[in-house]
């Protein structure tokens, strides 16, 4: 029974108009209860934030005034030379031991002169040369302060104020520090010990660089990684991973069911950090939100039963529709043509909307399978990889295209284009690439790696025009075409055009491009230089006599790559012809370009080619030139090249000879 209530179309209205009714209820209260949330979620953080930085404001003004009392005290120290004199100064100061634990005087050795503490005033041999904070005193001369220590007279953690004293010609004369437990409740503790308790679930700490709790609640971890309270253990373990940043200005963050806020405090690399607990915080909220879900979700069922109710009432006179409107879903089918029923009212004025929705419905769907017929037909018979996308969408593939990537159909249909790419640069430049040709040209023509099924990579043409240029909407379609092969051909005639087939060096119109280059940057930069070398090698005819053309070009490889192994990745060596070689050394001067010409010269010379039980080797000869405003152009840098290597020719071969200077 209850199925069959359902079936009907009056039923499924009410019903759907009441669980309408009952989600946009749920739904809307839901979004309150979460904007809510949301707020207090903010509230909280904010709020953590201020008090981190509220304390760490109170920290450093109470350090910054102890600094400003040390640098006060400074201006009339008397001179160490005079020690009596310095000990009776100290006894007149002694009363600002409230402010501190301890007042002492050293020399810019570190060695200390006098001391203050409540056992009254002395001199004192202690060096302090090796403390950190001392050192840093001297190299930077700026008040300092020390991280926690431990005081090598009364063992408490303490930390330490130094002020720097100059002469009047600006050198250090000496150094006043000042010592203070990290224990006096006027410096950190009472920053740290009044809000801990289990009732608010609050805990807040100091800390260094390091994570070593400097003021704590407990005055057992002080010094202590901040780790050992687990309030702080998740929190201080998540600042570290972000780089433990210094926020003087504060941050808050949610961390392991505490709501967490942190402030550098500026006149030290220190930090306060403030955790509360989120259940203690929020419990009373959560339990609220539980309370008032359930109520609404009782009145939104009730009111949507109550509407489910009347609608099914009212709806009772559109059965007489029921058998007309389900002929009417299936166009063609049993009772399609079975005439509307007339009437007034309501009635009759559905069953006229019902008509026409009928009959516009049936001229589109004839009207789409037309259109799809057609579109199916194009892509089933293209012989080229076709795509449609709809917000980087593929909507449309063409067999070919399947084909082509090594997918089915329905593998593409509705999935992102990036699957095609090669990697997400690639796609992520596309995008703007095509912004800018569409705003151009209306189109976008390019070549760029893709991916096929299989994980092998192809190179494609791709070209795209949008399907209405005023409407992205629309979409756009593409034509994608594998030109691997015709891009590997391409490239290798590139590399042959601008390479020796025999070493795979540079050829000589390579060379002479990159000469070319080489003087206008030296005409338009600012006039670095750079050298050219000939280089010929001796005795090469022999090899060729003795061992035959193979065993030429096996030892013309072999000392291409020796030569090539003793130039830099910038420079160039290139094979002019034959026997015959040039270099191009960028940045080098003519006597570096002489020790690596030299370096090559006995590199040719002590290799031997054993090349069918026979050993080949030759000499070479080397002709270097430091290419200056003497030579204007690429054929006259040349031409003293050549002529140097002449010379090392005629001075009796395998040698290295410099251009001569004009």
């Amino acid at each position: 029974m209850p199925l069959r209530v359902l079936s009907s179309l009056k039923s499924r209205l009410a019903l759907a108009g009441a669980l309408l009714i009952a989600a946009s209820v749920l739904i809307g209260a839901t979004g309150a209860l979460n904007l809510v949330d949301l707020h207090i979620n903010d509230a909280l953080l904010d709020s953590e934030a201020a008090q981190a930085r509220t304390l760490a404001r109170v920290a450093s003004n109470r350090l910054v005034a102890r600094q400003a009392i040390l640098r006060r005290l400074s201006q009339d120290l008397p001179p160490l030379a005079e020690r009596a004199t310095v000990l009776d100064w100290l006894r007149g100061k002694t009363v600002l031991l409230s402010s501190f634990d301890s007042l002492f005087v050293t020399t810019p050795s570190g060695e200390s002169v006098a001391l203050a503490n409540a056992d009254g005033v002395r001199a004192n041999s202690m060096s302090l040369a090796d403390r950190p904070y001392f050192q840093r005193t001297l190299q930077q001369r700026t008040p300092q302060i020390s991280d926690p220590v431990a005081s090598r007279v009364t063992g408490h953690p303490t930390i330490i104020f130094t002020q720097p004293v100059l002469a009047a010609d600006g050198t250090l004369r000496a150094v006043l520090g000042a010592s203070l437990r990290l224990s006096s409740r006027d410096l950190l503790v009472d920053l740290t010990d009044d809000d801990r308790s289990d009732e608010s679930g609050h805990v807040t700490a100091i800390i260094d660089r390091e994570g070593r709790l400097i003021a704590h609640a407990d005055p057992a971890l002080i010094l202590q990684p901040a780790e050992r309270d687990p309030h702080l253990a998740v929190a201080i373990a998540t600042w570290r991973a972000n780089g433990s940043p210094f926020a003087i200005q504060g941050q808050s963050w949610r961390s392991d069911g505490h709501y967490v806020g942190l402030a550098g405090i500026q006149a030290a690399d220190w930090f306060v950090v403030r955790a509360i607990d989120e259940e203690r915080v929020l419990g009373g909220v959560a339990l609220a939100r539980r309370r008032a879900i359930a109520l609404m979700l009782a009145t939104a069922l009730l009111g949507g039963a109550a509407l489910w109710a009347a609608t099914y009432w009212l709806m009772r006179p559109f059965d007489r529709l029921k058998r007309r409107a389900a002929a009417m879903s299936v166009l063609d089918g049993e009772g399609a043509d079975e005439p509307w029923p007339s009437g007034r009212g309501e009635i009759g004025s559905l069953a006229a909307v019902l008509r026409e929705v009928e009959q516009r419905n049936r001229a589109s769907v004839q009207e789409r399978a037309q259109l799809l017929r057609q579109m199916h037909s194009v892509l089933e018979h293209a012989a080229v990889g076709l795509l449609v996308t709809i917000d980087r969408k593929m909507v449309l593939v063409s067999g070919a295209l399947c084909r082509l990537f090594g997918y089915e159909e329905d593998e593409l249909t509705g999935q992102p284009a990036r699957l095609l790419f090669a990697s997400d640069e690639v796609y992520a430049a596309l995008g703007p690439q095509v912004a800018q040709a569409f705003a151009d040209h209306g189109q976008f023509d390019g070549e760029l790696p893709f991916v096929k099924r299989d994980g092998s990579l192809m190179w494609g043409r791709l070209v795209g025009r949008p399907v209405a240029p005023h409407n992205p909407a629309a979409g756009t379609i593409w034509v994608i075409d594998d030109v691997s092969v015709l891009r590997e051909q391409r490239e290798r005639l590139e590399w042959a055009s601008t390479h020796d087939s025999l070493t795979g060096l540079a050829n000589r119109a390579a060379f002479e491009r990159a000469l070319d280059r080489q003087l206008a940057d030296r005409s338009a930069a600012s006039g670095r230089p750079f050298c050219v070398m000939a280089l010929d090698l001796d005795y090469f005819k022999a090899v060729n006599d003795r061992g035959g053309h193979a065993a030429g070009d096996a030892l013309l490889q072999d000392l291409s790559s020796l030569m090539a192994k003793r130039l830099r990745r910038s420079d160039m060596l290139a094979r002019l012809g034959g026997d015959e070689f040039g270099a191009l050394l960028v940045n080098c001067d003519e006597p570096t370009a002489l020790k690596v010409a030299e370096s090559m010269r006995e590199q040719v010379a002590q290799y031997h080619l054993r090349w069918q039980g026979e050993d080949y080797g030759v000499g070479i000869s080397i002709g270097v030139v430091e290419v200056d405003a003497r030579y204007a152009n690429r054929a006259a840098a040349m031409a003293a090249a050549d002529e140097a290597c002449y010379d090392a020719k005629g001075a009796g071969r395998n040698q290295v000879r410099p251009a001569a200077r004009a």
